[in-house]
């Protein structure tokens, strides 16, 4: 792939899947978004060598596939505010390892997914509009604090976990304790889980709404804010 291609969306339906690029061409995707069907055998990868992906609407993105799907490219907004779903049934999951950043609008994110987990791994992103899990799980290895870049986004909005009659999970995969001043809210109606399994995760942030809080893992989960 090499200069700039726009599409209004995706569809992967079989095969391994690989896009690179050479001189980091330029992908734009419009409402269609991205979907991996089930019939696909092997991962599909946005490799690192692409520019950034950019978001020219709001958009799903849904691997309903039991394949990985990796975003080692940047992905950003275009314009305004564009909100990127992930809500996808199949257990493949999908993995950020590139940079997510406003580009020239502002990226927001929410997680509505039956299956797989959604991991965002890179500390430099640099978003700043709402992250959502409204269903499903989203890992994190290095949660970081509001206003800052990182795994969460660099705003001070807090991250909303769960809605109206469905479960959010912040799952803390790191491997050493970690403390978060970012604040969390618990949609009504709905129940935000932490799982902390590898090492304590602790949260100085205030944590709001209406819903309830599950605690999950084998690790510490310590709150040290008046919630």
């Amino acid at each position: 792939m090499s200069g700039s291609v726009t599409t209004s969306g995706i569809i992967f339906e079989e095969g391994t899947v690989t896009l690179a690029g050479t001189s980091t061409p330029v992908l734009t995707i419009g409402s269609g978004g991205i979907m991996i069907n089930s019939t696909i055998n092997g991962p599909t990868t946005f490799g690192s060598t692409l520019n950034n992906v950019i978001l020219s609407a709001d958009q799903n993105w849904a691997n309903n596939s039991s394949q990985l799907l990796t975003i080692a490219s940047g992905v950003v907004a275009s314009t305004t505010t564009r909100t990127l779903t992930l809500n996808g049934s199949g257990s493949g999951g999908t993995t950020f390892s590139g940079i997510l950043g406003n580009g020239t609008g502002t990226l927001a994110i929410t997680i509505n997914t039956t299956g797989g987990v959604t991991t965002l791994s890179n500390t430099g992103s640099t978003y700043s509009g709402q992250l959502t899990v409204q269903s499903g799980t989203l890992a994190v290895d290095t949660p970081n604090n509001a206003s800052s870049n990182g795994e969460l986004g660099n705003s001070a909005l807090s991250v909303i976990l769960g809605g109206s009659g469905t479960t959010g999970t912040l799952d803390f995969t790191g491997g050493s304790n970690v403390s978060t001043n970012k604040a969390f809210t618990l949609a009504t109606g709905g129940t935000g889980v932490f799982q902390t399994d590898n090492a304590r995760l602790t949260l100085t942030g205030l944590i709001s709404g209406g819903g309830a809080l599950t605690k999950t893992g084998s690790n510490t989960l310590q709150l040290s804010n008046t919630s």
